[in-house]
């Protein structure tokens, strides 16, 4: 089940934000190596994707950029379910978003 973080707060409840941020600490289950879609900017904290997975949003990333289909895309992962893209997937290349057709299948249901 998809975490909706897009109507998440800090517990300082500001309201959590749309980030690109390479992180060594979630703020929920410790210690990762991994990116951070969301966080608190004002607090410095942030959460690991399995924490606060990126919302599916209509055709458009956290950021607002419109996710645009590639057929063929190698060497990425789903950032909403982590698994390897082996194939097609929708993407937002500013953010470096991407969905997978699985997720992305499950998104229109």
């Amino acid at each position: 089940m998809i975490n909706w973080a897009a109507n998440d707060v800090c517990q300082n409840d500001h309201k959590l934000q749309w980030v690109k941020k390479h992180i060594s600490k979630c703020t929920q289950c410790g210690p990762v190596d991994t990116m951070s879609r969301y966080g608190c900017v004002q607090c410095n904290i942030y959460y690991c994707v399995k924490c606060r997975q990126p919302p599916v949003m209509g055709e458009f990333c956290g950021g607002g950029h419109e996710l645009k289909y590639v057929p063929n895309l190698k060497y990425h992962s789903c950032d909403v379910c982590r698994a390897s893209i082996a194939g097609g997937a929708y993407r937002c290349q500013e953010c470096d978003y991407d969905v997978c057709e699985k997720c992305w299948i499950v998104k229109e249901d």
